[in-house]
């Protein structure tokens, strides 16, 4: 006796899946059953994304403190005006959260193919035995 096959993700789902993935990297997979994955890089990209929310809040609160400060023509302020931001830092986690976006992207695209595979070899008629 065949076991039955399983459940065939529809085209709705797998277009939920790509669209929870645009949004948070790993979401999709997790919405296709590949749940550990997508949890791990929804926290990494996450970890990424609030690491710069945070760069940018900390480093813009000194920049408004800078610029309402009275002395602001005192000394090295002014030429330190330019340099406040960590740019560095920024592009490098948004680099890092472009490419687990990509790398999120690649392997949705496998659970779909693996998905849709293991349906078609399910769903097919056992082979007749000569």
């Amino acid at each position: 006796m065949t076991p039955p096959p399983l459940p065939r993700a529809s085209v709705q789902s797998t277009g939920v899946a790509a669209l929870l993935n645009a949004a948070v990297p790993g979401v999709g997979l997790y919405f296709l059953g590949r749940r550990k994955l997508g949890v791990i890089i929804a926290t990494l990209f996450l970890a990424c994304f609030a690491a710069v929310i945070a760069l940018f809040v900390i480093y813009y609160a000194r920049y408004i403190s800078l610029a309402t400060s009275d002395d602001l023509f005192q000394g090295d302020k002014l030429e330190r005006h330019g340099a406040l931001f960590p740019t560095a830092w920024l592009i490098g986690l948004a680099a890092a959260g472009g490419a687990i976006h990509l790398v999120s992207m690649m392997l949705l695209r496998q659970a779909k193919r693996r998905a849709d595979g293991v349906h078609a070899s399910a769903c097919s008629p056992p082979a007749a035995k000569a």
